[in-house]
């Protein structure tokens, strides 16, 4: 995208923009064709936001398909993990069942007896 402001950039604002402008990084593109390294150097980026900035610039410049891809938000990026899905043998009825057994058993009582030592007076 020719004529794009850093401000253009995904989680730049205006405070982010003029630090980066006094990193000497003036364009989007000099942004996009940095290296993590030089984006850290700066004060507010850590590797994480450094490296979200140059994909987020590339995303800009139309280097990817769209920024959630680089970030990691697209559904493509994301690790696969197995479904939650509860036991469906489990019902409501024993559920309650369990929770009754529960109340039912006793509450263990510490078993120390209080031992008084006897005094001797002389």
């Amino acid at each position: 995208m020719a004529g794009a402001q850093l401000s253009d950039i995904s989680g730049i604002g205006p405070s982010a923009a003029d630090v980066l402008r006094q990193g000497g990084f003036l364009t989007v593109e000099q942004v996009a064709g940095a290296t993590v390294a030089a984006l850290t150097a700066l004060n507010g980026f850590g590797p994480v936001r450094a490296s979200r900035t140059i994909a987020a610039a590339k995303a800009v410049l139309g280097g990817a398909k769209d920024a959630a891809t680089l970030r990691g938000d697209a559904p493509s990026a994301r690790k696969k993990t197995k479904s939650s899905k509860k036991d469906p043998k489990k019902t409501k009825k024993d559920k309650k069942a369990k929770k009754d057994d529960k109340k039912k058993k006793p509450a263990k009582k510490s078993a120390k007896k209080s031992k008084k030592k006897k005094s001797t007076k002389k």
